[in-house]
């Protein structure tokens, strides 16, 4: 059997390289090195070992990466996904309470017609402003993401929930007049602003990052 240098050059008996079968990786096996290792294009067998197109790059490449996490356009699909189910199953909740209390008869039939009735109508409007509750929230929030407001107000970072919320206030009641209005809009603003204290308290380092929605 014919053997090889570190070179590549055969040796032994002198059989032609040919008939030797190359082994092991990147051209070391059994026998020494392997006269077909330098017939090998990296760039071709895995650019990520320094080939191919990366072969020019000064530094290791990294993935672009958003610590805002979703874009707002999946924050507020979700948001109302979630929250329109979370109002049907509340409202249907309550409306079979509702129903099985103002129900005009003790038949069953008449119980499970009220029962019926009163939680579809509650269940549905529930889910229907909640959804659109979060519609409106994940809106806001996204513009206030992209002026960056957090910039204008230090390192407050609860900015956007609270900004967001009182604008989802204010724009939820602006038909009902400006004191309703307004009304709204500190609810929302008071409401977002406990929430994030809230969870500003259990969060890991004090972040309150994606805390109100997804």
């Amino acid at each position: 059997m014919a053997t090889y240098d570190n070179d590549g050059q055969q040796g032994g008996d002198g059989a032609a390289a040919e008939n030797v079968a190359p082994s092991g990786v990147f051209g070391y096996g059994a026998y020494g090195a392997n006269p077909y290792a330098r017939q090998i294009d990296l760039g071709t067998v895995a650019p990520v070992l320094g080939g191919g197109l990366n072969s020019n790059l000064d530094g290791p490449e990294y993935l672009d990466y958003d610590v805002r996490g979703r874009d707002w356009g999946a924050r507020m699909f979700y948001n109302c996904g979630t929250t329109y189910l979370l109002g049907i199953f509340g409202g249907g909740i309550y409306g079979v309470i509702e129903g099985f209390r103002k129900a005009p008869s003790r038949r069953p039939k008449i119980i499970l017609n009220s029962v019926l009735n009163a939680s579809a109508l509650r269940g549905s409007r529930a889910g229907n402003a909640l959804g659109v509750l979060a519609m409106i929230y994940s809106c806001w929030e996204g513009i206030a993401e992209t002026v960056e407001l957090e910039k204008y107000v230090g390192d407050f970072d609860v900015a956007n929930p609270i900004a967001a919320a009182t604008a989802t206030g204010l724009m939820y009641k602006a038909t009902q007049g400006p004191k309703t209005m307004v009304l709204a809009g500190a609810v929302g603003g008071a409401a977002a602003g406990c929430a994030a204290a809230g969870a500003k308290m259990f969060a890991k380092g004090g972040s309150t990052r994606g805390w109100l929605f997804f």
